[in-house]
C-alpha cells in the first residue's frame, strides 16, 4: 500500500465510523417535543424553573442540547444531556425528577415505546442539592408528545 492509498483508507474509515456513531447518537434521543406539568418548582441545569406546563425538545442537530420552555409563563433554558437506555422501554412519556430534601432535579426524558431517552449531565445546581438533600428519591411525572393529550 502507497502512503497515498494509506492515508485515503484511513480517512475513509475514520468517516465511516464517525458517521456510525453519529447516527447512534442521533437515535438515542427524544426526537418529538414531549409536554408535562408539575406542581412543584425544580432545577434543569443550573437553572430553577417554577411549576407549571413545559414542552422539552432537543435544540441541536447533534442531540446534546436540548431546550426547556413554558409559554404561558414566557420562561426557558437550554441543558445539555446524554443518551441513556433501559431494558423495557416505557408504556408512557415520562419526565423523571430526583428529590433531594424538598429540591427537584430533572433528570430524564422518555417516549413511549423507546427505550432510548436522555440524562440531564450532572451539573454544580444538582451538587448542591445532592450536599443538602441527602439521599434522593425518584418522582416521575406522565408527558406526552407534543400536540396530543394525555388520558390521565
Amino acid at each position: 500500500m502507497t502512503k497515498k492509498s494509506s492515508f485515503v483508507h484511513r480517512v475513509m474509515v475514520f468517516t465511516a465510523a464517525a458517521t456510525v456513531s453519529s447516527a447512534a447518537l442521533a437515535h438515542a434521543q427524544v426526537s418529538d417535543p414531549i409536554e408535562f406539568t408539575t406542581a412543584f418548582p425544580f432545577t434543569v441545569g443550573n437553572t430553577s424553573m417554577p411549576a407549571g406546563a413545559y414542552e422539552i425538545r432537543r435544540d441541536t442537530d447533534n442531540g446534546t442540547v436540548y431546550r426547556i420552555e413554558s409559554s404561558k409563563q414566557h420562561i426557558g433554558t437550554l441543558f445539555e444531556v446524554e443518551p441513556t437506555t433501559v431494558n423495557k422501554a416505557p408504556a408512557k412519556s415520562e419526565v423523571v425528577f430526583k428529590r433531594y430534601g424538598e429540591g427537584y432535579v430533572l433528570k430524564s426524558v422518555w417516549e413511549e415505546g423507546s427505550s432510548e431517552g436522555v440524562q440531564t449531565i450532572l451539573t454544580e445546581a444538582e451538587r448542591h442539592h445532592v450536599k443538602n438533600g441527602g439521599t434522593p428519591t425518584e418522582h416521575r411525572i406522565a408527558a406526552h408528545k407534543h400536540g396530543k393529550a394525555t388520558t390521565e
